[in-house]
């Protein structure tokens, strides 16, 4: 009788980890090792700036990501997630840009995840660059303050970025889960969260050194997923 009833509270503590719906999931923990590049691009993303010079590649379950010295780029994913509610990214960095510090105003990492909201677009601050929707980026640091949200030099008024988790040690894989709903309101503060315009991959190392850094997956898990 003692093992039927924990067996009954081991699954109702589990199954709305299985009724979780999965809005989006990329998931290269099964490719097999090689070149990555035109299986992304059928996949939809588009390198711009200078990720069009990277060559990308999977190795041992990972997207892995070079970039060189005075690189700055994205891959950029347009998406339409309605009623999203979680972030979760299994990643790390290899090797991390010399004297990257958010703090110090050298803002420079070896990958970032940026979430772009809706299609309401906001100016940068400078007519060079484009006016863009809100967006949100998540990068991997090694001295940043975790949970702060660092402003870059433009879209001061539409973007945050976050380190989460920080102080990470090279070759460290960890899991990064983000309540986007939370973070918007943190960020933002205004109304709603639209729904997900856009995802993009980021590194950049101007003015610091080479970087590598490595994806496993990334999953968005709709809210009011869980099964009551």
């Amino acid at each position: 009788m003692k093992k039927l009833i924990f067996l009954s509270l081991f699954w109702f503590a589990l199954s709305p980890l299985l009724h979780a719906e999965s809005l989006l999931k990329l998931d290269y923990s099964k490719r097999l090792d090689g070149d990555a590049k035109d299986w992304l691009i059928a996949e939809d993303w588009t390198f711009q700036a200078g990720a069009k010079s990277i060559k990308p590649l999977f190795q041992e379950g990972k997207l892995i990501i070079i970039a060189k010295e005075e690189q700055l780029g994205q891959l950029v994913k347009r998406v339409n997630l309605e009623n999203a509610k979680t972030l979760i990214i299994k990643w790390g960095v290899n090797k991390f840009p010399k004297n990257a510090s958010w703090d110090n105003s050298v803002e420079r990492e070896a990958i970032m995840v940026s979430v772009s909201f809706g299609k309401e677009i906001h100016g940068s601050g400078v007519l060079f660059l484009p006016s863009l929707p809100r967006f949100i980026g998540f990068f991997l640091g090694e001295t940043e303050k975790e949970g702060q949200a660092y402003k870059g030099r433009y879209y001061k008024k539409s973007a945050d970025y976050y380190c989460l988790p920080c102080g990470n040690k090279a070759t460290e894989e960890v899991t990064t889960e983000v309540d986007l709903e939370d973070y918007y309101k943190k960020s933002f503060g205004t109304g709603p969260m639209p729904y997900i315009s856009s995802l993009s991959l980021e590194f950049d190392t101007r003015d610091t050194g080479p970087s590598e850094a490595f994806i496993r997956s990334i999953e968005i898990i709709a809210k009011d997923s869980i099964s009551k």
